[in-house]
């Protein structure tokens, strides 16, 4: 049976490079511009539906009336 440390570097071995290779990749998209672009009109987006809801309840309630 093997041990724990021979488990462990097993896993570290065979997953530590694509586990690095996905960090590294995930921290470059957080910097690039396209990222922060979507990220900005995912913001703008969320203000557009807000409001678009704030005008429905208002006719809503013009129409309860």
């Amino acid at each position: 049976m093997q041990t724990w440390t021979d488990l462990i570097m097993n896993w570290a071995v065979s997953w530590g490079p694509m586990l690095l290779f996905v960090l590294v990749w995930l921290y470059l998209m957080k910097r690039s511009p396209w990222f922060s672009e979507q990220r900005r009109h995912n913001e703008r987006s969320q203000e557009h539906m807000g409001r678009v809801e704030h005008v429905l309840e208002r006719i809503a309630t013009a129409l309860e009336r």
